[in-house]
């Protein structure tokens, strides 16, 4: 791809995803010593990002933005902030990733960098580690480069942590890189990573998907906080924090059995059992707020839940059979929750190389997709 035209434009799309059990094992203070693993989904909802070389040095990013108060605004409603310059702007949420990417992947040209995403940031839904899977794709796609999943799993991380400091486990680049339902293992003393495919079939899949249900609470998650105490707890191997980790990786074999061969129904009681161990990995998970979100819902049908992402806000993923949906989102939607749909996806990070006209043609197609609605994109 050596002298490509500036002009040629290079998108790279990645999936959001939900995890049932093991979210904080994947944290690399925890898993080196411990081992971890994670079973985890990726959604219809993505991130794009669009990448054009310029003939200068300069990076321009445009980034979306979500009017409204946090968890108001509805799937897919984002607009575009007007082009910034990345020297000299102060870099935070998606331009700091944006930074890190273009920091620690290198390069002499210049970008023209555009992110689109359906779902707004602090979701809980692995959104900034989608971002960043997306942003290694494109930038090493334009630079000639074609990244296997792993590969592409593993530079995001390190954008992620390493060139922007955030604490961060790797769950969620591996899921957005890979796609599909994982049961993804991290092993002990720089053994590896393992990605399992659980591939359950359309039929069982949409049995398993009809009984879940996600709501955005009306505050946004709080990852960087939260990992770093459970990062520094994971460090100090505080007894409480590593014991409730051991418990959330011990459910991963249940969840196999019950999404492979069991009844869908038993999902519920296990969410549960993950929500109680994951409140003690660290303080500020939840508060009364959310707790009371929680209660709430069990009483009135869900069998089981957990909140998405690192916690104190963001997304609550619930079991619920399919008679008791109604009146459950009745009750949520009334105290001033949004529901998201649950569509499931397979695709994983996807990348193409397209002239200028096409590219935009594909993202605005992109941004009219309505994945609240049931349709993943295709």
């Amino acid at each position: 791809m050596a002298g490509m035209s500036e002009r040629v434009t290079v998108v790279a799309e990645a999936p959001l995803r939900v995890s049932f059990v093991g979210g904080g094992t994947d944290l690399p203070s925890f898993y080196e010593s411990f081992g971890g693993e994670v079973i985890s989904l990726t959604l219809g909802f993505r991130v794009s990002v669009t990448v054009t070389g310029r003939t200068d040095r300069d990076i321009w990013v445009r980034l979306p933005v979500f009017p409204g108060p946090v968890g108001r605004t509805g799937v897919g409603k984002a607009r575009l902030t007007p082009p910034t310059r990345l020297a000299g702007a102060t870099a935070s949420g998606g331009l700091e990733l944006v930074r890190g990417a273009v920091d620690f992947l290198g390069g002499e040209r210049g970008l023209d960098v555009t992110v689109r995403a359906q779902v707004p940031p602090g979701s809980g839904l692995g959104s900034s580690g989608a971002l960043t899977v997306a942003l290694a794709g494109a930038i090493t796609g334009l630079r000639g480069r074609a990244l296997e999943a792993e590969d592409a799993a593993e530079l995001a991380y390190h954008v992620e942590a390493r060139a922007c400091g955030s604490p961060v486990g790797k769950q969620d680049h591996y899921s957005a890189a890979f796609g599909g339902l994982n049961r993804i293992t991290f092993l002990p003393r720089g053994q590896g990573i393992r990605v399992k495919r659980l591939d359950l079939g359309a039929r069982r899949l949409d049995e398993l998907t009809g009984r879940l249900l996600l709501f955005h609470t009306p505050r946004r998650s709080s990852s960087r906080v939260i990992l770093g105490d459970q990062n520094q707890r994971c460090k100090d191997i505080d007894r409480k924090t590593v014991g409730a980790l051991n418990h959330l990786k011990a459910l991963c074999d249940p969840v196999e059995r019950i999404l492979q061969e069991g009844d869908p129904a038993e999902l519920g009681p296990i969410l549960d059992q993950a929500w109680r161990h994951k409140r003690a990995l660290a303080s500020g998970i939840t508060d009364p707020d959310l707790d009371a979100i929680y209660e709430l819902a069990v009483s009135s049908g869900a069998t089981g839940g957990k909140l998405c992402g690192a916690g104190a806000g963001g997304c609550f993923l619930f079991c619920c059979p399919p008679e008791d949906q109604e009146g459950l989102r009745r009750v949520l939607v009334g105290r001033g929750l949004v529901e998201y749909g649950v569509a499931a996806s397979t695709r994983g990070l996807e990348v193409a190389i397209l002239g200028e006209e096409s590219a935009l043609t594909r993202l605005d197609d992109l941004a009219r997709t309505d994945v609240a609605a049931g349709r993943e994109d295709s």
